[in-house]
């Protein structure tokens, strides 16, 4: 019989309704293999599928990489879509600020250029001091620096207020006195010694008896403290010949001698000459009508008087020393010379003793 292919054929033919049969062996089907060697029809859903790739190309090489993205595996960009910077697909590696490529967890982790204070790409620097700073801080290098500023330095402040080594020569010489003391009080004296004002011995190594620096006041044989050209050096002590500690005296004569000279209080003792006569002619002693005494005798003549032989005043003269000649009487009267004759003399004399001893009598003046 004719079967649906449209052979003549025996039913019970193999080839029956198969010349034309599709790959399900329905005669006129429209089922075929597919590329997956499915046998379907063309629109089924499945036809090419169950061996398509993930691009759809049956048999095709593409697969889903870890990123998901649906890559040929030798395509270069194959797990690189999700890849952290170590190429690991979603890894958790990042560059960090320092450019390296860390997991976050990673100790390293912004470290390779973090400063001393951790601070990646910081400006902060450990100083001489130890101290974690910026280089503009003004701290910076400060914490250990001396007063000069120099850090781990030595400069200290001296007692002066000076900033300076403590093996600085000038190390508390600044304010330092003569005795190199820092703000002492010792000064050069005037003596040129280094003694503070309030020392019993400042000015005293070269004062002099008086206490005064560089004087030139001494200790005279009196005990006195005075200058050598001092009126009163070794006047204290001085007798009356000026000897000082010496034993002369003034002795009842008004003479100075020493109580043991042979002379003392003799000088004096009927002593006295009264002229009766004189001739005033020019010629010493004998022109003026003087008394005469033991030389060094001294007296003062009180009341001395000349009268005529009737009782009149010719001259008189007072409180004149005895040795003074001036006041003696030249034979005068009103500027005229007067005869020969005799005349009456009062004389009033008082010894060095104090004692008064009074002289009458006449005289004759000769031509």
């Amino acid at each position: 019989m004719i079967d649906e292919c449209g052979d003549c054929l025996e039913p019970n033919d193999p080839n029956f309704n198969q010349s034309c049969s599709d790959c399900m062996g329905v005669p006129n089907g429209s089922s075929v293999f597919d590329e997956c060697g499915e046998c379907l029809e063309a629109d089924d859903p499945s036809f090419n599928e169950s061996c398509a790739d993930c691009t759809g190309i049956p048999n095709g090489s593409a697969v889903i990489d870890e990123c998901g993205e649906c890559l040929q595996p030798d395509d270069p960009s194959f797990n690189q879509s999700c890849s952290d910077c170590m190429g690991i697909p979603n890894g958790s590696a990042i560059i960090d600020e320092c450019g390296e490529c860390l997991t976050p967890d990673d100790p390293g982790f912004n470290q390779s250029c973090a400063d001393c204070m951790g601070i990646p790409n910081g400006s902060s620097v450990i100083d001489e001091c130890g101290e974690c700073l910026q280089p503009d801080d003004p701290s910076f290098n400060q914490s250990c620096a001396d007063c000069m500023g120099i850090p781990n330095g030595s400069s200290v402040i001296d007692e002066c207020g000076e900033c300076l080594t403590p093996n600085d020569p000038s190390f508390n010489q600044s304010c330092a006195d003569c005795l190199g003391v820092p703000n002492g009080t010792a000064v050069f004296d005037e003596c040129g010694e280094c003694l503070p004002p309030s020392s019993i011995s400042f000015n005293q190594s070269c004062a002099d008896c008086l206490g005064i620096p560089n004087g030139i006041a001494i200790l005279d044989d009196c005990g006195e403290c005075l200058e050598l050209d001092d009126p009163f050096f070794n006047q204290a002590c001085a007798d009356c010949l000026g000897i000082p500690n010496g034993s002369a005296v003034i002795d009842e004569c008004g003479v100075c001698l020493d109580i043991n000279d042979p002379e003392f209080n003799q000088s004096c003792v009927e002593s006295i000459f009264v002229p009766n006569v004189f001739s005033p002619n020019g010629v010493y002693p004998n022109d003026r009508f003087q008394l005469f005494g033991n030389d060094g005798l001294q007296a003062m003549i009180l009341d001395y008087r000349m009268y005529s032989r009737w009782g009149e005043l010719l001259y008189r003269a007072q409180d004149f020393s005895m040795t003074d000649i001036d006041y003696w009487w030249d034979g005068s009267f009103a500027g005229a010379e007067l005869p020969a004759g005799v005349y009456v003399y009062y004389i009033q004399i008082q010894w060095m003793s104090g004692e008064i001893e009074t002289f009458i009598g006449d005289v004759t003046l000769l031509k």
